[in-house]
């Protein structure tokens, strides 16, 4: 529920997004009154998710919001609306939101995916207290369902950051075998191997990767 877009040089690496949340059962399970209220819910939801698809956080969070103002124990309105707050770089905001839901349904991936990119923030700027908390969550995501999307992935981030090559390339790898269409984790695998052979072990500069993706 985060940018996607990779970047190359350290200060611009950032996670891939895990989709809004669309789950009906969710928002059946926790919505109560008229069910002229109950479709609104069901509207307010379904649009803030399309918004989210469209990249238009802002306008995502106002309507989400009016479903948490109809719902607040609603768990598909948190993930969403946490989500959206990830994006705008509300991550303060989106932490309560997001833990209340992850107590709620401690079986969600998405749950945990989200509020991993919420303790993290910019990857650049976490403490080393911040990304802990990310990769616990992250873990939570993965025992919750071992395929969840770009889970690995955004793993392999936090541990290259940390310089962490070995673990890092573990996590890269397994991106790709989940998803061998991931250019990105394919990537960082070509990076972190020539890393190793060369026994340096710190993650990539930008000038370095410029210019590896010069002689590609």
């Amino acid at each position: 529920m985060w940018s996607r877009t990779r970047g190359r040089a350290m200060s611009q690496r950032t996670l891939k997004p895990n989709g809004s949340n669309k789950d009906k059962n969710l928002a059946q399970r926790s919505v109560t009154g008229h069910e002229g209220q109950k479709e609104e819910l069901y509207r307010l939801i379904n649009e803030g998710a399309r918004l989210l698809a469209q990249r238009n956080a802002r306008e995502a969070a106002l309507i989400l919001e009016r479903a948490y103002r109809m719902d607040p124990d609603n768990v598909e309105v948190k993930i969403n609306l946490g989500g959206a707050y990830i994006l705008l770089g509300r991550f303060q905001d989106a932490v309560p939101l997001l833990e209340e839901a992850a107590r709620q349904a401690p079986d969600n991936a998405m749950v945990w995916t989200n509020l991993a990119a919420a303790y993290l923030g910019h990857l650049e700027h976490a403490s080393p207290e911040q990304q802990e908390a990310a990769i616990e969550a992250f873990k939570r995501a993965l025992r919750a369902d071992p395929k969840a999307p770009h889970v690995d992935y955004n793993l392999g981030l936090i541990y290259l950051q940390r310089g962490e090559l070995t673990t890092a390339l573990a996590h890269f790898q397994r991106a790709y075998e989940l998803n061998p269409a991931d250019k990105d984790a394919a990537y960082y695998i070509n990076v972190i191997k020539a890393k190793l052979a060369g026994t340096q072990d710190t993650p990539p500069t930008e000038s370095e990767e410029e210019g590896s993706d010069a002689s590609s």
